[in-house]
């Protein structure tokens, strides 16, 4: 598969959103000392336009696309995001639905705000009251799902029509345009990052999978096919819910049913992308399975270095501290061939999504 590099496109757009910043891109000097690397970049996503999670970049511009698709109103015809959205408060009301574990449906919904129309979200049995509260805060109506997240996005499904859009960052059959804007939107971390660190270049990335649209983003951008030098790719699955690396193994896409005994929601799925799927497959050079506790430990070794990240957002880190605790790292660094020279990125995807169980954590022994 012919990787392409990504437009520039949703990086413009969401530069004129109400409240853009870039995101910071923090360097853990101390740690990579302890480990003798180079450096270790951490792009922090615990405030993204407002949000505690990187996941509105990938809804907005999905949103706008379908906006675009449907209405033929072109963005770049206004000045600004506030004109732009003068113009859709007169379009007919949308409902924008979608299936989350949290953060993306509160991006969703957070949208629908934006412009003034409903949103419908539908979550697996046992979300946490702290993230169902955050979506409904935004106005949205939140249905739970007596199953997983699966389940939750075939209910959501149901609900297509018209004037109810479904806005689902995983592909299934007949279902890939919205999933390929969503990686799209993605695309703004990487133009970002080759901003900040533009002089340097990147040895080794540990990023989220998921259902694969944020690890899609980073594989285009960092291996298309007129890429020079490009970084060793790891993508990080919670023990027990690797639906990439076994469909990997497998050779094509397998599920893995819940329930699940990860604490890390974000990434409780049980299938993989059907547009991330050969995506994957094309770029991906391994995975690394984080247990709860060093999804803890990269939540306390963060919070060290004044990052504040929750569960799913450490495991990066934690994944990082995994496999460099085993042989004191030797052999880590060896496969790898990582130096005082090399640089590893890792992402941060969220902020503390659940205070309490953040607060909790750090009365934990790991």
């Amino acid at each position: 598969m012919n990787l392409k590099k990504p437009s520039q496109d949703p990086f413009f757009f969401h530069q004129k959103l109400i409240g853009y910043k870039i995101s910071p891109l923090i360097s853990l000097e101390k740690l990579a000392n302890n480990l003798k690397i180079g450096n270790i970049w951490v792009k922090d996503e615990s405030n993204r336009l407002e949000l505690p999670a990187f996941k509105i970049l990938g809804a907005s511009w999905a949103v706008y696309r379908k906006i675009e698709e449907k209405f033929k109103i072109h963005f770049e015809k206004y000045e600004n995001f506030s004109d732009f959205r003068k113009k859709i408060k007169k379009l007919p009301p949308i409902t924008l639905i979608t299936a989350t574990d949290g953060n993306h449906g509160r991006a969703v919904a957070r949208i629908a705000k934006l412009y003034g129309w409903n949103a419908k979200i539908f979550m697996p049995v046992g979300s946490k009251e702290v993230r169902i509260n955050a979506i409904t805060s935004e106005g949205a109506q939140v249905t739970i799902v007596n199953g997983d997240y699966d389940l939750a996005v075939q209910e959501a499904a149901k609900y297509e029509s018209k004037f109810n859009w479904v806005i689902q960052d995983i592909a299934y059959e007949n279902y890939e345009k919205i999933p390929k804007w969503i990686i799209e939107g993605y695309s703004t971390l990487c133009w970002e990052i080759e901003k900040q660190i533009s002089n340097s270049k990147i040895d080794l990335i540990l990023i989220q999978i998921g259902v694969g649209s944020l690890a899609s983003a980073i594989i285009e951008f960092y291996k298309h096919e007129n890429c020079n030098g490009s970084p060793i790719i790891l993508g990080i699955e919670p023990l027990g819910v690797a639906c990439a690396k076994e469909s990997v193994k497998a050779g094509k896409i397998v599920t893995i049913n819940g329930p699940y005994n990860s604490i890390m929601a974000g990434m409780n799925c049980g299938t993989i992308s059907k547009i991330s799927w050969p995506i994957i497959l094309a770029g991906i050079d391994g995975f690394i399975e984080v247990s709860n506790d060093f999804a803890i430990k990269g939540m306390k070794a963060f919070a060290n270095e004044g990052i504040i990240s929750g569960e799913t957002g450490a495991s990066g880190l934690g994944g990082l501290l995994e496999i460099t605790e085993q042989n004191n790292g030797k052999l880590f660094r060896n496969q790898f061939n990582l130096n005082e020279n090399s640089n590893i990125l890792i992402f941060s995807t969220e902020g503390a999504t659940d205070s309490d169980f953040y607060q909790n954590c750090f009365k934990m022994n790991p």
